[in-house]
């Protein structure tokens, strides 16, 4: 193949364009489509490789592959190994599973599979995943692994157009994955059939570069497309072109304009010639490793000193990563991809070994759960559940599935657990907490204190108000409904309050909701939230060394700061409507000076804002006398 400065400079523009999108840059508001020029280059280059072999009656599947694996595996073998010690060192237990996860479905390059499987409401935070951008890779290998035989097969049957069924496959692809995005985003997002399509457009680029060269028009046509191209690209990346709407689509500019200079740019002239320039070729040779080595940069960063810190050290992390990149394209890719210094048997005797440690850790780390013996013993020793396994495992088996059939058809789910619950199978609900996973969490607590009544959780990712579409179908049956006697009316305030539904203030939201409520239920109940903490639960149970968080504890002053966003807001409202009480939970785990997630024996919290086993116990029994008081004094009335 004949080589192309030209895409080495569209690959510097790529990559430079993640890295800084990661790295926080805002203005770079499209960065992250930086991949899929990716996409686009990694179709044109196979394909282009493949049908020339073909033609040439040179082709071998062996051979292809065993260049695959020089081009691939090396670096990316290092980077994972590189990671590996720190990962020991620094990661929570939940943090190292994900990790030793990672590192088995890297090793399996099956890794937009996992990273796809772990999304969903409580998805962790993803800046912190150090293998994550590895999802990319994954995705190309997946197309590796079946394209070449597709194009085998096509070209042995001739009578069928190749270019016609590549065509066909792009489109499909493209429908595929706007009616995926519908349904499932991250499936979109990290699969490789709603992501085919990207690749298959680089593979027509490249079947219409061979067949037609230089014929594609003239200097000048071919100059102002590739300019069109650029602009297209850029457009993306700046984010002129921004998502609107619900759709997936907005990937097709950056795709088209990387097309575009793929077919039309020339090297010694306008576009060609300016992303041939010496700067952008070199940033494009050590691209792939730049790309490998800038996630585990910033994730560990982020690990360590937090997100603000990260943002003001990002240029020192960028110049670490160009740093190794520029190493590792200089040792360890330009040896492993040249059979004469690195032979095929040393190859596989290099690369087979440190597979087989990839997937041992991977799997260790996984049935250890993420390999806690590795922490030292601190001198808190705290009982009490962390992570959303147990507390739903335990919801879900304790209890009974909740009414109506559809709502819980429509309702959330997390580990495969059901997230819609009630306290009594058949029974009429009498208490009914409303709102999101805020209100989910107080479900234990009170079911087990408030024995004789049946509660029942009904929770969206979304403000618990008439004017959320959301919650249409839960309000139909709460209007239907003449059980009810309390509704507890809970969110994530400090989230619910920055972007309220319907075009109406916070305020109004409230007091439309609460009226309806209040013509369908006894009393409603205004809860003000739990203290949020800038660190994890799994920080506070393992003191882990080095990382920014060692205590349990915020400043009173840290959670009044939060709370002045919405309470005064509730406890104004509660004054104002009739049948509306407000309750504050604030004495559970605040003092005058300081809000902890535990006690000396025990931790509350199974992240940073949500209660686990003993917290929601703990709060049922404060609440439980309370919501039994309010129904005493309405019966009396």
């Amino acid at each position: 193949m004949k080589y192309r400065p030209e895409i080495d400079g569209l690959r510097a523009i790529a990559v430079v364009s993640v890295i800084l999108f990661h790295s926080g840059y805002s203005f770079l508001a499209g960065g992250y489509f930086g991949v899929d020029i990716f996409f686009v280059i990694s179709g044109y280059l196979i394909t282009t490789i493949i049908s020339s072999e073909i033609a040439a009656g040179k082709f071998s599947l062996r051979n292809f592959y065993e260049r695959r694996a020089r081009r691939i595996l090396p670096a990316l073998f290092l980077v994972v190994l590189c990671c590996i010690p720190l990962a020991w060192l620094f990661l929570l237990p939940y943090e190292m599973k994900d990790f030793a996860e990672s590192v088995f479905t890297v090793a399996t390059f099956s890794s937009n599979i996992l990273f796809w499987s772990e999304s969903g409401y409580f998805a962790r935070v993803s800046e912190t995943k150090p293998l994550l951008h590895t999802w990319s890779l994954a995705i190309e290998e997946q197309y590796y692994l079946v394209f070449p035989l597709l194009l085998l097969v096509l070209n042995r049957l001739r009578r069928i157009n190749i270019f016609y069924v590549l065509i066909g496959l792009t489109v499909a692809s493209l429908i595929y994955a706007q009616i995926r995005f519908q349904s499932d985003q991250s499936a979109a997002f990290f699969l490789i059939l709603p992501r085919a399509w990207e690749l298959l457009v680089g593979s027509l680029a490249a079947l219409i570069h061979l067949e037609f060269g230089q014929s594609l028009g003239v200097s000048k046509l071919r100059g102002t497309l590739s300019l069109v191209g650029l602009l297209l690209i850029m457009s993306a990346l700046l984010g002129i072109v921004a998502p609107t709407g619900n759709h997936n689509l907005v990937p097709i500019v950056p795709v088209f304009g990387a097309f575009l200079i793929l077919m039309f740019a020339e090297k010694d002239i306008g576009i060609g010639r300016f992303l041939g320039l010496g700067l952008f070729v070199g940033i494009g040779l050590i691209s792939y490793s730049a790309y490998l080595w800038h996630q585990p940069f910033l994730a560990f960063s982020k690990v360590l000193v937090g997100d603000e810190v990260t943002h003001k050290i990002a240029p020192f992390l960028i110049a670490a990563t160009f740093i190794c990149a520029i190493a590792t394209w200089k040792f360890v890719e330009t040896p492993f991809r040249q059979q004469k210094r690195i032979s095929t048997r040393v190859l596989y005797l290099t690369l087979g070994p440190i597979f087989f440690v990839l997937l041992s850790f991977g799997l260790y780390g996984h049935l250890k759960d993420g390999i806690s013996s590795r922490l030292s013993e601190t001198k808190r020793v705290l009982t009490g559940d962390i992570e959303h396994l147990e507390f739903h495992k335990l919801v879900f088996d304790e209890f009974h599935t909740c009414r109506p059939e559809n709502i819980a058809k429509a309702a959330l789910t997390s580990d495969g657990y059901l997230r819609c619950v009630q306290s009594k199978e058949n029974d009429d609900m009498n208490v009914v907490l409303l709102g999101d996973s805020h209100a989910e969490h107080l479900f234990l607590g009170l079911a087990e204190e408030m024995k004789f009544d049946n509660i029942v959780f009904y929770i969206k990712g979304a403000f618990a108000s008439v004017y959320e579409p959301r919650f249409s179908e839960i309000f139909e049956v709460l209007e239907n409904s003449r059980s009810t006697e309390i509704t507890v009316l809970s969110m994530h305030w400090l989230e619910k309050v920055r972007q309220p539904p319907g075009g109406k203030s916070f305020a109004e939201n409230l007091k439309d909701t609460i009226e309806f409520l209040g013509q369908n239920s006894g009393l409603v109940v205004l809860l003000d939230d739990i203290p949020r903490f800038p660190f994890v639960a799994s920080e506070c149970k393992h003191n882990l060394p080095f990382r920014p968080h060692s205590g349990c504890s915020i400043s009173r002053g840290f959670f009044d700061e939060q709370k002045s966003k919405f309470s005064n807001e509730l406890m104004e409202i509660a004054n104002n409507e009739d049948k509306v009480t407000y309750f504050s939970l604030d004495h559970l785990f605040c003092d005058a000076e300081n809000c902890s997630m535990a006690n000396e024996n025990t931790i509350f919290y199974r992240d940073n804002n949500h209660l686990n086993i003993p917290g929601s116990r703990m709060v049922g029994k404060f609440l439980a006398p309370k919501l039994n008081e309010l129904r005493t004094e309405m019966l009396n009335k």
